[in-house]
C-alpha cells in the first residue's frame, strides 16, 4: 500500500493546510475549468515557502495514479523535506521528517511493484523508523501494512498477520478509517490464503463498508476483487443446490463483481488494480470456459481459453507499462497453463521458464510452487523425468512452507490474541475519552468567564489602536504615494535598459549555438571518416579465417591508440615460403595509417607479385618503394617519414628461417637443459637517397627452428 497523506501530525500542519485552503480557493476561482491535478501544479508553482510545496506534493502524489508520473512529484518531496531537515528545530523539523519518511514509503511501494522486494523492505523499514522517533501514527501504521504486505508473499504467514494486527491496533487507537480499512482487507487475505473463508469474508466486508463511508473507490474495487475471489472458488458458501450449479453461480457472480472493479478502475486509471481484475477474469474463464456458451463442453472449454488468453495479454501488457513484475508472472503462469491444455508444449514451456524466473527474482513461494507444478507436467511430456522430479521436489517444498500445520496454529492463536487486545484498547480508549471530556467542559466554563472579561477590555484597546493607526497610516498612504509614483519612473526606466540588454544576450546566444551546431557538424564528418578509413586499413590486414590459416595456433593483440593505427602485421604464404611481419610506422591517428597501407601494399607486390622471398632484399625493396612513394630526395627540410619493421621468412618444408630487421631486434630463445638467449640487433631502415648497402646490415642471418 503507497501512502499519499499525512494527517494530525501537529498544529503546524493544520495551520500550513488552512493557508494553502485560502491560496487553492483564490486561484480555482479563477481557473474553475481546471482538473484538480492543474489546480494543484499551478498551487505549486506559485508556493512561496517549502512546508506548502510538501503538503501540494504529497496532495498530487494522492491525486496521480500513474506510476509513471507520481514518482516525479514523490522525488521533489524527498529533496525538499530532507533539505529542510538539517536547517530546521521543533514541530517544524518533525513536519519535514514526516514528509520525508512518506517519500521512502512511497519508494517502497515503487520498488516493491518493480519486483525489487529487499530494496522495497528496506525503505519500508526505514520508513518506520523514522515515523516511530517523531511519534507519526498513521504513518507508522502504514509502513507495518506495507512490511506485512512483502512477509506474506514471500509465504511468512505468522510474522505477516502480527504486522497487520499491530497496523490495526494503531489505527484503531487514531481512528483512521481508511488505514482500518487497509488492515481489514489484508487480514481477510491472510485468513483467505489459510483457508478460513468466513473469517475471510468478514474481513472483507468490514473494509468495504468503511471505504463506502469513505468513498475510497481503489479499495472499494479492490474489496470486490477479493470478494469474487471467495465467490469464485466457494460457491457453496453461498448459494443452495448441486455442487457443480453453486460453482456455475458462484463464478458468474465473481465475473459481475469483477467487472464493477474494473469500471471503477478505469475511472480513475488504477493500472495496478487493473492488473490483478484482469488476471481473475483470465483465473474464470479459463477453468469454467464460457459460463454461456450452450454447446458442447469442447467448444464452450475451447471459447473460455480464447477468452482468457485476451485477458492475461490485457494484464501483461498494463504490467510491462509499470514495470510490475508480479503481474507479469501471474500472466505468465496462466498462459502457461492453456498453452498446455492446447498440446502447445513448446509454448507453454517458454511461458513457464520465463515466471519462474521471475518468481524467484520476487521470491514469492505462491507463484513458485504454481509454476513448478506446471514444469514438472511439462517435462514429462518431453520425456525429461530428472527434471520433472526436481520441479515436484519444489513445488512440494513451497506448499508445505504456505500450508503447514504450525503456521496455521499460529495464525488462529494470534488471531484470539490481539483481537482480544484490539476490543481492551476500544475499552480503555472510550474510558479514557469519557473522563477527558467532562474534565474539558468543567474547563471550558471556566475559560469562557474569564474570556469574556478579556474580550472587554480587549475590545475597547482594539478600537483605541485602530483610532490611531488609521491616522498614522493616513498620513503615511500621502507620503508614500509620492514616492511611489517616482519610483515608477524609475522603474519604467530600468525595465527599458533590461529589456534592451536582454535581447543582445539572445543574439549572441543564438549566434553561439549555430557555431555550436556548426561544429559539432563538421566534427560529425571528420570522425566519419576516419571510421570509413578504419574499415578501409582492417580490410586489407590479414584477419580473414583463410589468411589467419597460414600460421599455426597463434594470437594477435592489435590494439591502435586512436581509431586507425599507424601499426600493422602482414602474413602471406608463397608456395614453400611463410613471411610474417609487424611495423611500426612514424606517426599515429591518420598520418600513421596512410603509412601503414602504402606498407602493406608494398609487401604485396613485393612478395606475391615479385616474388622475392629473402628477408633482406625485400626490405630493400620495401625501403626504396617509399623512397618513391614519399619522393624523398635527402634534402635539408623535407618529411622523415618511413617505419620500424621486423620481417621473418621461413621455409616451411626445410625449416630453415630468415629474419630482417629496421630497429627493431630479434629474440631467440633455445630450450635445452636451461633456458638460453640471443639477442640479434637490427639498423633503422632509412627512408633516404643514400643505398641499402650503406646501412649495416651484417646482422641479418638464419637460422633454423626449434622442435
Amino acid at each position: 500500500m503507497i501512502i499519499k497523506d499525512v494527517k494530525k501530525l501537529s498544529i503546524k500542519i493544520f495551520i500550513k493546510k488552512f493557508l494553502l485552503f485560502i491560496f487553492q480557493f483564490s486561484i480555482l476561482f479563477c481557473y474553475a475549468q481546471q482538473s484538480k491535478t492543474d489546480s494543484l501544479e499551478l498551487s505549486l508553482k506559485y508556493a512561496k515557502n517549502d512546508t506548502t510545496r510538501c503538503y501540494i506534493l504529497n496532495e498530487l502524489i494522492a491525486n496521480e495514479s500513474s506510476d509513471k508520473v507520481w514518482p516525479n512529484y514523490n522525488k521533489q518531496l524527498e529533496l525538499i523535506s530532507s533539505r529542510n531537515i538539517a536547517t530546521s528545530k521543533g514541530e517544524l523539523r518533525k513536519l519535514y521528517y514526516a514528509y520525508f519518511a512518506l517519500a521512502l514509503n512511497n519508494y517502497g511501494y515503487l520498488y516493491n511493484q518493480q519486483g525489487y522486494v529487499s530494496k522495497a523492505y528496506s525503505y519500508f523499514n526505514k520508513s518506520l523508523t523514522i515515523q516511530r522517533v517523531i511519534k507519526d501514527k498513521i504513518g507508522e501504521a502504514s509502513s507495518l501494512t506495507n512490511l506485512g504486505m512483502i512477509l506474506r508473499q514471500q509465504g511468512n504467514i505468522t510474522e505477516a498477520l502480527e504486522y497487520y494486527y499491530k497496523s490495526l491496533k494503531i489505527n484503531i487507537e487514531i481512528d483512521n478509517k481508511p488505514g482500518i480499512a487497509t488492515s481489514y482487507n489484508n487480514i481477510g487475505y491472510i485468513y483467505d490464503s489459510q483457508g478460513e473463508y468466513d473469517k475471510a469474508l468478514e474481513y472483507y466486508n468490514k473494509s468495504l463498508n468503511i471505504n463506502y463511508e469513505i468513498n475510497d473507490k481503489s479499495f472499494i474495487a479492490n474489496c470486490y476483487l477479493n470478494i469474487a475471489y471467495l465467490y469464485k472458488s466457494q460457491g457453496a458458501m453461498f448459494f443452495k443446490g448441486s455442487k457443480e450449479d453453486c460453482a456455475k453461480k458462484g463464478q458468474l457472480m465473481a465475473i459481475n463483481f469483477l467487472n464493477k472493479a474494473i469500471e471503477i478502475q478505469n475511472s480513475i486509471n488504477d493500472l495496478t488494480g487493473l492488473i490483478s481484475s484482469y488476471n481473475s477474469l483470465g483465473d474464470i474463464y479459463n477453468s469454467s470456459g464460457n459460463l454461456l456458451c450452450d454447446s458442447s463442453f469442447e467448444i464452450c472449454k475451447k471459447q473460455g481459453q480464447v477468452k482468457a488468453l485476451e485477458y492475461y495479454f490485457k494484464s501483461i501488457s498494463l504490467s510491462e507499462q509499470i514495470q510490475n513484475k508480479l503481474g507479469i508472472a501471474n500472466s505468465l503462469s496462466s498462459i502457461a497453463e492453456i498453452k498446455y491444455q492446447q498440446n502447445l508444449i513448446s509454448e507453454a514451456y517458454d511461458c513457464a521458464v520465463r515466471c519462474l524466473k521471475i518468481s524467484n527474482e520476487l521470491g514469492y513461494p505462491e507463484n513458485i510452487m504454481d509454476v513448478s507444478l506446471l514444469l514438472k507436467k511439462i517435462y514429462e511430456k518431453q520425456g525429461k523425468y530428472d527434471k520433472a522430479l526436481c520441479s515436484y521436489e519444489i513445488y512440494v517444498q513451497m506448499k508445505d512452507s504456505l500450508l503447514n500445520q504450525e503456521n496455521r496454529k499460529a495464525t488462529l492463536k494470534k488471531q484470539f490474541q490481539i483481537e482480544y487486545e484490539i476490543l481492551a484498547t476500544k475499552d480503555s480508549i472510550t474510558n479514557v475519552t469519557k473522563i477527558k471530556e467532562e474534565q474539558l467542559k468543567h474547563q471550558q466554563a471556566i475559560k469562557q468567564q474569564q474570556t469574556y472579561t478579556f474580550w472587554g477590555v480587549s475590545g475597547f484597546v482594539l478600537m483605541l489602536i485602530i483610532a490611531i493607526i488609521s491616522y498614522r497610516a493616513f498620513k503615511t498612504k500621502k507620503r508614500a504615494n509620492r514616492l511611489l509614483e517616482q519610483k515608477n519612473i524609475e522603474i519604467n526606466q530600468q525595465k527599458e535598459e533590461i529589456s534592451t540588454q536582454r535581447d543582445e544576450i539572445e543574439a549572441q546566444r543564438d549566434k553561439v549555438t549555430e557555431q555550436k551546431e556548426h561544429i559539432e557538424e563538421i566534427h560529425k564528418e571528420v570522425t566519419d571518416s576516419i571510421n570509413y578509413a578504419k574499415r578501409i586499413q582492417e580490410a586489407v590486414l590479414p584477419i580473414s579465417d583463410s589468411a589467419r590459416s597460414i600460421l599455426p595456433e597463434h594470437f594477435i593483440l592489435f590494439k591502435p591508440k586512436d581509431i586507425v593505427s599507424g601499426d600493422f602485421y602482414f602474413t602471406t604464404k608463397i608456395n614453400n615460403w611463410l613471411i610474417v611481419a609487424v611495423a611500426d610506422c612514424t606517426g599515429h591517428g591518420v598520418p600513421g595509417a596512410f603509412m601503414s597501407m602504402l606498407g602493406i601494399s608494398f609487401l604485396n607486390e613485393i612478395v606475391q607479385k615479385q616474388e622475392i622471398n629473402k628477408s633482406n632484399q625485400i626490405l630493400n625493396h620495401l625501403r626504396k618503394e617509399i623512397i618513391n612513394a614519399l619522393q624523398q630526395k635527402g634534402t635539408q627540410g623535407e618529411q622523415k617519414d618511413g617505419m620500424d619493421i621486423s620481417l621473418l621468412v621461413v621455409n616451411t618444408e626445410t625449416n630453415e628461417c630468415q629474419w630482417a630487421g629496421a630497429n627493431n631486434p630479434l629474440y631467440i630463445a633455445r630450450k635445452f637443459i636451461k633456458l638460453e638467449s640471443e639477442k640479434l640487433k637490427s639498423e633503422k631502415l632509412k627512408v633516404e637517397t643514400q643505398s641499402i648497402e650503406n646501412n649495416d646490415l651484417s646482422n641479418f642471418k638464419n637460422f633454423e627452428l626449434d622442435e
